[in-house]
C-alpha cells in the first residue's frame, strides 16, 4: 500500500472518530436539555432559572 493510500485511510479513520464524538456530545446535550426542562423554575432577581437540584426522576 502506498504512503498516500495509508495516509488517506488514517485521515478517514480520524474523521469517523470525530464524527462519533460529535454525535455523542449532541446526544448528551439533547438529553440534558430535556432533563433541565423538567426541573421546577425559581425566580432570581428578574429572571426564572431551572432549579436543577430538584429534577424529577421519571
Amino acid at each position: 500500500m502506498s504512503r498516500l493510500a495509508r495516509a488517506d485511510q488514517q485521515i478517514a479513520a480520524r474523521v469517523d472518530d470525530v464524527g462519533r464524538v460529535i454525535e455523542r456530545v449532541m446526544s448528551s446535550d439533547t438529553f440534558l436539555s430535556r432533563e433541565i426542562r423538567k426541573a421546577p423554575m425559581r425566580k432570581t432577581d428578574s429572571s426564572l432559572v431551572a432549579d436543577i437540584s430538584h429534577i424529577p426522576n421519571d
